[in-house]
């Protein structure tokens, strides 16, 4: 019994050692660089809000002829909940619509105070990525460090033609705009209600300009 114990644990021990010193003389599959990650066919647009709108963001789709418009309803609908919370600064950091908001009487800052709250704020987003539905900010846009850090609301102001396929396509056109490690990449989160949400936690609702 003894013999035939140590016989099949050799045989083994053979076989494991001769399995060790064999060749293998199989190959790695070649990888063609050249082959895009995605599907090339894939509408970026609508794969963008597939994943925004999944993580929890809100989307407002607009032209630049009706921009204002609806920008402006969205406004008049949430000061009416901002008013009745008795909340009513806003935070424009898009200088480009400062005039419209003169123009209109509609009070706003374009900057922070030392120990001033705001409760919405508008901010521009240069790209989108599709593949995460996030959201990229610059701060030559937004001027501050962090957008998870300026108001319980954010309206965000994007154009389609720049949604790309994922964050390497947007990390390489940060860095030839000279944006590289001065942007944000933000993903919205859902939450059951607009109380619920706050500064460091915002709700973020888009207007994607087509």
């Amino acid at each position: 019994m003894g013999y035939s114990n140590t016989t099949s644990k050799e045989s083994i021990r053979s076989k494991i050692r001769q399995a060790l010193a064999a060749r293998d003389e199989g190959v790695f599959t070649r990888i063609d660089e050249n082959i895009p990650l995605y599907d090339t066919d894939v509408n970026l647009s609508e794969l963008f809000l597939k994943n925004y709108r999944a993580a929890g963001g809100k989307f407002f789709s607009c032209t630049k002829d009706n921009f204002w418009e609806k920008l402006d309803q969205q406004l008049l609908n949430i000061s009416k909940v901002l008013k009745e919370q008795n909340y009513c600064s806003i935070l424009n950091t898009y200088s480009k619509l400062t005039p419209k908001f003169e123009h209109e009487h509609i009070p706003i800052k374009t900057s922070l105070e030392l120990n001033y709250d705001v409760d919405l704020a508008i901010v521009y987003s240069n790209i989108l990525v599709a593949n995460t539905g996030s959201l990229v900010f610059s701060q030559k846009h937004i001027l501050y460090p962090t957008v998870n850090n300026l108001a319980k609301i954010v309206f965000v102001l994007a154009f389609a033609n720049h949604i790309v396929a994922d964050m390497k396509t947007a990390l390489d056109i940060q860095d030839k705009l000279g944006d590289y490690g001065t942007s944000e990449f933000v993903v919205p989160t859902r939450k059951e209600s607009i109380q619920e949400y706050s500064k460091t936690n915002p709700l973020y609702a888009l207007f994607l300009i087509s």
